[in-house]
């Protein structure tokens, strides 16, 4: 398996990895797993590894569950993938728990039953937040391996991340517009939820890459532009893969709440430093982010 490339994607939450990883697992040229955040390398303390496991045990209980209801109801389609799910759930519990010292089970379960496939990926936001050494042990564990780290619209973004912060952190009577504001709120004011803002932090991301990655083996993209059709094209050279052009659309939209005109402006206020970021680095910027530009 030397020849099949392995692709670790980073980014932001709510920056597109969903869209994309579903992208790449849809296409018949690709073996990646039915499980899209692994959390293999940020997991190497305990506490964290440990909660980790606990998820994939989650996972197994729930798809179980509903693995029996797809074949009460004669849904052997549905069945056979929540199959494929319990068991990449059960490996991935097993490579948790495993002598981190080689990475060797990471690197069997990563590429078991890919078949003919010309790229593995395991596609984790979470890995922009590693250490430089981390980040080095990471790309150094295949000599194909690349980082894309994907980045949208830093307003957005941030609305995205704050309504579903809103939406899990909820009380009972409590409003999703009101409590997503007030988040919001906080952010910018006192700088809290300070979790959210490190997913978006570009610029401290993107040094950290250059430092870890060697520049041929990392891309940074735009998600509108991916969305858009042209930026798809350049992600799949980069990825030595054939251009394969796609109607999918976005995924985990979350609830629709509209930012106001107000804190529209507060927030791409505060985020200048991105969209400063993005021009001195790209010096372009999609249209989605002029258009948030325009309010500082």
């Amino acid at each position: 398996m030397g020849g099949v490339d392995v692709l670790y994607g980073v980014g932001a939450t709510k920056a597109g990895t969903s869209w994309f990883y579903r992208y790449l697992h849809d296409r018949h040229d690709t073996g990646l797993k039915s499980l899209k955040e692994l959390h293999y390398w940020d997991t190497f303390e305990v506490e964290l590894c440990e909660k980790q496991i606990e998820v994939q045990e989650r996972r197994i209980e729930t798809f179980t569950k509903l693995r029996g209801q797809a074949l009460v109801a004669g849904q052997n389609w549905r069945a056979s993938n929540l199959q494929r799910q319990i068991s990449d759930a059960f490996g991935l519990k097993d490579v948790l728990k495993s002598n981190r010292e080689d990475d060797r089970a990471y690197k069997e379960y990563l590429m078991k039953d890919i078949g003919e496939a010309r790229l593995v990926a395991d596609i984790t936001p979470n890995y922009g937040l590693l250490d430089v050494p981390t980040m080095q042990r990471m790309v150094a564990s295949y000599s194909t391996s690349r980082v894309l780290f994907l980045v949208r619209d830093p307003v957005e973004r941030l609305w995205s991340h704050v309504r579903m912060q809103a939406v899990r952190q909820r009380q009972p009577g409590e409003e999703i517009p009101i409590k997503a504001e007030r988040i919001l709120d906080r952010i910018i004011t006192s700088e809290k939820e300070t979790h959210i803002l490190k997913r978006g932090d570009y610029s401290t991301i993107s040094e950290r890459l250059e430092r870890a990655v060697p520049e041929d083996r990392q891309m940074t993209a735009f998600i509108e532009d991916i969305w858009a059709g042209p930026g798809l094209g350049s992600v799949c050279r980069f990825l030595r893969l054939p251009d394969q052009p796609t109607r999918q659309r976005p995924v985990h939209e979350g609830v629709r709440v509209e930012l106001s005109d107000v804190n529209r402006k507060r927030a791409a206020k505060f985020l200048a430093p991105q969209y400063e970021w993005a021009v001195e680095r790209f010096g372009y910027l999609p249209d989605a982010w002029r258009k948030n530009v325009s309010e500082l």
